[in-house]
């Protein structure tokens, strides 16, 4: 296998918005609720949950889990082409000063 083959899907046929495609609705509210209440959630590292701790509207954490968790299963795909396995919770997606993800 190339470093230019993916198993993912191809983005063409992939409905908008791309989250949706890899993050259920129910997966995010799951760890929505986790972070309202305090708990860990295990999809995010630590650095993630003190960032979603600090959005103040339910629809706006639900929507930054959801992008949180489209990245990483994003991410985790490719990487496990190169032989890597990560849990969620040990990629982390922060962002930039300017509000870019990395």
């Amino acid at each position: 296998m190339s470093p230019f083959d993916t198993t993912l899907p191809d983005a063409a046929v992939l409905e908008k918005p791309y989250r949706v495609a890899f993050c259920r609705p129910e997966e995010a509210e799951a760890v929505a609720l986790a972070v309202e209440a305090g708990a860990a959630a295990e999809a995010l590292s630590p650095e993630e949950r003190d960032a979603a701790g600090r959005l103040k509207t339910p629809k706006r954490l639900r929507d930054w889990v959801a992008a949180r968790l489209a990245a990483k299963r994003l991410l985790g795909w490719r990487l496990q082409q190169t032989g890597l396995y990560l849990a969620p919770r040990d990629i982390s997606i922060l962002n930039r000063e300017d509000g870019m993800p990395y």
